[in-house]
């Protein structure tokens, strides 16, 4: 196990607790010690205070007064948040009704793994809907309120009041070619196998405990190589394992899965990571995973933050390293990057669909628009980018990702 900061083992120790809802292995002296304001920032920025605040309650006599107002007041605002999450899912639930095949992805279908589901932070409600629904389904959340904010080929986002939902077409993180093919087939019947969930009084379609794992797993890829693999990530596969670890489907039909499309060694690292560092369950498949990995993924999550929180060259670096974690790490940064700026285009550039002509402008443009900015000091150096790509890209050369 890797040596980290005081302030980051304590962290691990009390989500350890929070995640299996044990007692934290920490003396007094440690507590005595501890920077609460340096364990709260980082707890902010890996999205799981409200985890850390629980665990920590137990402490309360060893933290300054200001510093606990401060926290609680931050904990509110994070649980108030949630509630306009979970008012936002349960009115799309009542919209799409029984009508459409649809599955809520990540959010509260993660948090229903959790021991203390309500302690599982919320951003948005992401759900997927079958491709031949997704036009009804688009004009019923717009007639509802909703404004289609942005659509860039892979989901629509819809905007009103301080919520937001995304309308996914596939599930995230699927990989290109013949690995894509694979998964698209694994998860053909993700609506036949949905489960009815019920969490903190929400019922809403999820996928099976199987497809849910392919969902959290393929997420989890994507985020790493791009603006970073968050603890809050960590922990819903952490809590996700150790709910369904002896099930038979891992050996079944997972597993094999995972190995055709080259992600079983990923899939090894992180359940080993979540069980050295969270205290969760080790699967015999997983324990001989390569050690030095292990402490180089968690060093990884601690660096970046939730979605690069930590580190603002972060989603940079990842445009350089694999465009949108579909194609695995094997190609080159300036493909990656020249490839993540053309498939973006027409996103960020709506006028391209009426007035293709204008696409070699606009993509030169682009370029010198961000140069000026990143010498203006509003964007990132590309030059600093590309260092920590690099120092990024030989973690992930290892973990192999969509490899044969």
């Amino acid at each position: 196990m890797r040596e980290f900061s005081l302030s980051q083992k304590i962290v691990l120790e009390l989500l350890s607790s929070a995640v299996t809802v044990t007692k934290p292995n920490i003396d007094n002296e440690t507590l005595t010690q501890a920077d609460w304001d340096t364990i709260g920032l980082i707890s902010s920025h890996h999205a799981v205070t409200p985890m850390v605040f629980d665990a920590m309650a137990q402490y309360k006599s060893l933290i300054p007064k200001e510093i606990y107002s401060k926290w609680y007041s931050h904990i509110l605002k994070v649980l108030s948040q949630n509630s306009v999450v979970q008012g936002a899912q349960d009115e799309l639930c009542k919209l799409l009704g029984n009508s459409t095949d649809y599955v809520i992805l990540k959010g509260l279908a993660a948090a229903a793994y959790y021991i203390k589901p309500e302690l599982r932070g919320l951003g948005d409600v992401d759900f997927l809907v079958d491709n031949k629904n997704v036009a009804e389904t688009e004009k019923r959340i717009v007639d509802s309120g909703y404004e289609n904010y942005l659509d860039n080929g892979r989901h629509i986002t819809f905007k009103k009041s301080g919520k937001m939902l995304e309308l996914h077409r596939e599930i995230p993180g699927v990989p290109y070619g013949e690995k894509g093919a694979i998964t698209q087939k694994f998860v053909a019947d993700i609506f036949e196998k949905a489960n009815t969930v019920l969490v903190m009084g929400s019922e809403f379609k999820a996928p099976c405990d199987m497809h849910h794992g392919v969902v959290l797993l393929l997420h989890s890829a994507h985020h790493l190589v791009s603006e970073g693999l968050g603890l809050r990530h960590l922990c819903d596969w952490a809590c996700f394992v150790n709910k369904t670890a002896s099930d038979e489907f891992w050996q079944e039909e997972l597993l094999p899965f995972l190995k055709q499309i080259g992600i079983y060694n990923f899939a090894a690292i992180l359940t080993k990571t979540c069980a050295v560092y969270l205290k969760t369950a080790l699967p015999v498949w997983a324990s001989k995973a390569d050690d030095s990995l292990v402490d180089a993924l968690m060093e990884d999550v601690l660096i970046g933050g939730n979605f690069g929180e930590f580190d603002k060259t972060r989603a940079g670096s990842g445009m350089m390293i694999s465009e949108h974690g579909k194609g695995g790490t094997k190609n080159s940064k300036a493909y990656n990057l020249f490839r993540a700026l053309h498939t973006s285009m027409y996103t960020v550039y709506p006028v391209l669909y009426k007035a293709p002509y204008l696409y070699p402008f606009i993509f030169v443009w682009r370029i010198i628009k961000y140069i000026f900015m990143m010498l203006a000091g509003k964007r990132p150096s590309l030059i600093a980018a590309s260092q920590k790509a690099d120092e990024r890209k030989r973690l992930y050369d290892k973990l192999k990702l969509f490899e044969d």
